[in-house]
């Protein structure tokens, strides 16, 4: 016979990364991969009310420049060469 204790439930923090600033930039940069994605989420999450008036459980943060150590504590180093050496590719830098 098994045993079933009741706890408490755990209370759910949600966070997203989120200004008109990144979106634009995002869309951008990502056009050819996401399409419209972007600008549509953006526009769902505001017209459903998570960005005007967000929920208790529910934080809208703005996204800040992150350094290469920063960035390496979630990606690979491999990842992130990649994506410097895209970027001096685009911008003729080599």
């Amino acid at each position: 016979m098994s045993t079933c204790t009741s706890s408490k439930p755990r209370k759910v923090k949600v966070s997203l990364l989120h200004s008109p600033k990144y979106t634009s930039i995002l869309h951008q940069a990502m056009f050819h991969i996401h399409k419209d994605r972007d600008m549509l989420l953006s526009s769902l999450l505001y017209y459903c009310g998570f960005i005007k008036e967000t929920p208790s459980f529910f934080t809208v943060v703005e996204p800040h420049v992150a350094s290469r150590t920063q960035l390496e504590h979630f990606h690979t180093t491999d990842y992130l060469d990649l994506i410097e050496f895209a970027k001096c590719v685009t911008s003729n830098k080599l």
